[in-house]
């Protein structure tokens, strides 16, 4: 039922409305009959203009803050314990700054949570469920659950975007049971939830999977068909291959390169045999002595392997050798030139030749990006710091690469290059930290320095901190700090407070 209240505030705002398109001059406007919402907000203008404007904000305002109660809220279940002993209001705060710090020090901060076995603050949960998404995206969300525990589940079950993305306490198995009960999730999904639906049914059945993709593929929007053929790297199937062939000629360029990649990543397929193929053609064993390989640069590059996924650029309308030849060694399986050649990694890369040196980094690149741990390890005593590039850092041993970094302490370059040195386990020993204090109280670059002082505040170590001594190191670095240059002051600084606060949050997970 319309009441006369209600009319005489429509009738306002028609007048309001009405002034607005044809102008205030030829249409007079008051505030009777106002809303009454908005009416004792109105300024009392008699200014037409200015009372337009004011009745025109408030109604909008007021029009988004009206909720028309549909019934009473469902109450939400109660948050389960967490049976962990709590953390202490002093721990999180801590925490929070540690991980305020970035880089190093957030992961620092989250190690020690989480080997303390401690239950988070309500404060500490927000900020460590922020953090999700990237965490997710380096692999390690699953740390990040044991750290937030099932209170932490309980909340991130509340967020929509964190709900994929944080494991629950349900197993893998059990989340994929209930993704797949739904087939509509995947005929009706949002592309989220389609991705999802079909890792799901990956890891059930790789068969299906594949055919239900293959199924509709044809109809699939290029963003949908990029995200989705990312789905095939769960498991193999024998439809696989013929699938992935028909996307290497897809329109979409990202759908071509996945498609290329996830071949690449099959030994036995036709595509890695078509490469070594091509590879094989170009580099060939010398006749006669040691293993030595020999490279043909005359060999033509055939056309037909932008297809396979070595995009080379081009130079006078050819293909540039190098190029090719870079991204081929890269594809090929390393355990082809075993097969092929009958030598031990050691021998075949020592046969690679260095001059120019782009073969011998694309091999160095091809253990890396393979992980193939065996070849790192067999060719790691013959490079250079320089060459410890990618992967291969987590491939060989502490052994090796204590003495990789301390080759590049007393090697480093005036840009401060210290690939090796950034993957030591942590924290150094003391040899290693000696070194590094040395290197800082000997000058020299200023990025240097600064790239060495990032790395020492998760690593030195702090276990010889008491009561009454702040530590070793925190002494040595405030020393250093007496004598260093003006640009050095506030990097020290703030790795001597990074020691403080690994110390201080130590003690207070203890």
């Amino acid at each position: 039922m319309t009441t006369p209240q209600s009319q005489g505030a429509q009738h306002q705002w028609d007048s309001v409305v009405s002034a607005a398109l044809v102008g205030v001059s030829g249409r007079t406007v008051n505030a009777v009959g106002a809303d009454p919402a908005i009416v004792e907000y109105l300024s009392g203008t008699t200014d037409s203009a200015q009372l337009v404007l004011e009745t025109a904000a408030l109604a909008s305002t007021a029009a988004r803050a009206t909720v028309d109660v549909i019934g009473e809220a469902e109450p939400i279940e109660s948050a389960p314990p967490d049976d962990r002993p709590p953390m202490t209001p002093t721990a999180a705060e801590i925490a929070i700054r540690m991980m305020d710090m970035g880089g190093e020090m957030n992961e620092c901060a989250r190690e020690l949570l989480l080997r303390s076995g401690r239950a988070p603050t309500p404060t500490l949960l927000p900020v460590l469920l922020r953090q999700t998404r990237s965490a997710t995206l380096r692999g390690d969300s699953t740390q990040l659950a044991d750290i937030v525990g099932p209170r932490g589940r309980w909340l991130s079950g509340r967020v929509p975007e964190l709900q994929a993305m944080l494991p629950s306490a349900e197993s893998l198995e059990n989340r994929d049971a209930a993704i797949l009960s739904d087939d509509a999730t995947w005929r009706l999904g949002t592309l989220d939830d389609r991705v999802r639906y079909l890792e799901a049914l990956r890891r059930a059945d790789p068969r299906r999977g594949v055919e239900l993709l293959s199924a509709g593929w044809r109809g699939e929007s290029g963003e949908d068909r990029e995200r989705l053929i990312l789905a095939l790297a769960i498991g193999e199937a024998p439809d696989d291959e013929p699938f992935l062939e028909g996307a290497l000629d897809d329109r979409r360029g990202a759908v071509r390169r996945h498609a290329a990649r996830l071949l690449t990543g099959r030994p036995d397929s036709a595509l890695v045999a078509r490469l070594d193929a091509v590879l094989f053609g170009i580099v060939t064993v010398a006749r006669h002595g040691p293993l030595e390989f020999e490279i043909d640069r005359t060999a033509r590059i055939p056309e037909s392997l932008a297809r396979d996924g070595i995009v080379a650029g081009r130079a006078r309308g050819a293909i540039r050798f190098d190029d090719a030849l870079n991204q081929l060694i890269g594809a090929v399986p390393l355990s082809h030139w075993e097969s092929r050649f009958g030598g031990t990694p050691a021998e075949i890369f020592a046969a690679v030749p260095d001059d120019p040196a782009v073969y011998r980094d694309a091999m160095v690149a091809a253990v890396a990006v393979q992980r193939n741990r065996e070849w790192a390890r067999a060719i790691a005593p013959s490079l250079s710091s320089t060459e410890h590039t990618g992967l291969i850092r987590e491939l060989i041993s502490d052994e090796q690469l204590l003495a990789a970094a301390a080759d590049e302490l007393d090697r480093i370059d005036a840009a401060g290059n210290l690939s090796m040195l950034a993957a030591v386990p942590r924290p150094w020993p003391t040899e290693l930290s000696l070194r590094a204090c040395g290197l800082l109280r000997a000058g020299g670059s200023a990025a240097r320095s600064r790239t060495l002082l990032g790395f020492m505040r998760t690593a030195l170590p702090v276990d010889d901190a008491t009561a009454d001594s702040p530590g070793r190191w925190i002494v040595e670095l405030n020393r250093i700090r007496e004598q260093a240059h003006a640009q050095l002051q506030a990097p020290i600084a703030t790795t001597v407070e990074a020691l403080q606060l690994r110390i201080a949050l130590t003690r207070e997970l203890s």
